[in-house]
């Protein structure tokens, strides 16, 4: 799946959807700027799916993100892909509740891109992050409570940057600072203190003896 003008693959309302040993690359050929009559530029983009797997696909040099899940419902399974130079986020979670990225091979995503990360979660519930190899991504795994998105609950409740467990991945982290971890801009701190959001037994190599590679409760560290 290559060269399409904006996306390689859509779905919206694609209940039970299974993507599996695909090649997926250069989409956006166009170059379709972020704004949001365009904002679906990607290798892969789902909107209000249930039940979708993303599996063994190969997601490369697209002119956007690589795989990027919006407004999506339980359970999204992301695993065992390679996720590699693609302009924006990697792998983009945003406002959906309860995913599963595993075991996947994610690098040189989102260099020059401002914040945007290999592995990027925002204001989703429920995502569990693990398994994974990151290499040499502008940021490595970030997850954000953001203002400015379109939805602030669903059928599932809250959509909110809550019960987040990323665990057990192993990064080489590109950036000397904020590289990993939580921000917010919505002035909501008990994403820090209250919702459940935690990052454990991660293995993390930098590519400089100097930096504060994790960001947390607005501070660099």
């Amino acid at each position: 799946v290559y060269r399409n003008g904006i996306i390689g693959i859509s779905g919206y309302r694609a209940h039970g959807l299974l993507i599996e040993d695909s090649t997926i690359y250069e989409n956006n050929w166009l170059q379709a700027p972020e704004v949001p009559v365009n904002a679906a530029a990607a290798g892969i983009k789902l909107g209000e799916t249930s039940n979708a797997t993303i599996r063994n696909n190969t997601v490369r040099n697209n002119l956007a993100k690589g795989i990027w899940i919006d407004h999506c419902y339980p359970t999204t399974l992301i695993e065992q892909n390679t996720v590699s130079d693609n302009s924006h986020q990697g792998i983009w979670t945003e406002i959906t509740h309860t995913a599963i990225l595993r075991n996947n091979l994610v690098e040189r995503n989102a260099i020059g891109s401002g914040l945007r990360a290999g592995i990027h979660v925002t204001n989703s519930p429920s995502v569990q992050i693990y398994g994974n190899t990151l290499r040499d991504n502008g940021y490595s795994i970030r997850a954000a409570q953001n203002v400015g998105v379109n939805a602030t609950t669903g059928p599932y409740g809250p959509l909110r940057l809550e019960n987040l467990h990323v665990h057990d991945n192993i990064i080489r982290v590109r950036n000397q600072t904020a590289s990993v971890g939580v921000s917010q801009d919505t002035g909501e701190t008990i994403v820090f203190t209250g919702w459940n959001n935690r990052f454990e037994n991660n293995d993390y190599t930098a590519l400089s003896t100097t930096g504060a590679w994790f960001v947390w409760a607005g501070t660099n560290r």
